[in-house]
């Protein structure tokens, strides 16, 4: 049985554990749900849920973090999309090392 992992960082330590554009991705590709046992890469919102699950304080707590430090790094406009998180991991222009500064600087 797979233990989670205690951080978000933890659980994207690696280029090949992170995706964009779906929650959380099977050994295939396939998008799964971010809970699913055969998940083995996570977008940040996706990696946030797996690692925090039930805990909705963790969650809250690991979602502000994550949009502090997007508002702090972008051109902040709210009006273009709502999910702040989703917008930034999925952005064509994001990379491995943004989200590895990310969650170094996030304490996620």
């Amino acid at each position: 049985m797979k233990t989670t992992p205690r951080t978000v960082r933890e659980l994207l330590s690696k280029p090949t554990s992170w995706t964009q554009d779906a929650y959380a991705r099977d050994q295939h590709g396939n998008p799964v749900r971010p809970d699913d046992p055969s998940a083995t890469s996570w977008c940040l919102e996706g990696a946030i849920s797996r690692v925090y699950g039930k805990d909705f304080t963790a969650r809250k707590y690991a979602s502000e973090n994550v949009i502090l430090y997007y508002a702090e790094t972008e051109t902040w406009n709210p009006w273009v999309k709502a999910d702040v998180i989703a917008t930034w991991n999925d952005s064509p222009k994001r990379s491995y090392k943004d989200i590895v500064e990310l969650l170094k600087n996030t304490g996620i």
